[in-house]
């Protein structure tokens, strides 16, 4: 098991909930992890970012997608409809961007001040 944490990119912030909960699984130098977080609130602001990876993503290969669920108090930016978690080469987070249905870049997901719960699921490499 392991803990996933929810921050905001401009100001880290805060983030408290009644559980959060994260399971994964490694194969060689792959990382299935999935988590979830109920009755969460928080003071962050910026972009999500949910940390706490168990392992760090290998160099090179951390633009691996996830998904995210969500229900009250996950805000969609304008005109999108789903959610996945970008990771970053070399860390231990990954930051949630969103569809375009236009067809353009993936919009940011803003840090949610309060959410009854979220769901996510992704898989990367490590080193």
């Amino acid at each position: 098991t392991w803990t996933p944490t929810i921050t905001g990119v401009t100001t880290a912030g805060s983030y408290s909930s009644v559980s959060a909960h994260g399971t994964y699984t490694k194969v060689g130098n792959l990382v299935t992890a999935s988590g979830s977080f109920y009755g969460a609130s928080g003071s962050g602001a910026g972009n999500m970012r949910i940390g706490g990876l168990p392992f760090s993503t290998a160099s090179g290969n951390g633009a691996y997608l996830g998904i995210l669920q969500g229900n009250s108090g996950i805000t969609y930016p304008t005109g999108t409809t789903e959610a996945v978690i970008q990771l970053t080469n070399n860390t231990t987070y990954g930051e949630v961007r969103c569809n375009n249905p236009a067809g353009g870049d993936y919009s940011k997901m803003q840090y949610p001040t309060t959410a009854n719960y979220i769901r996510f699921s992704f898989s990367y490499i490590v080193s």
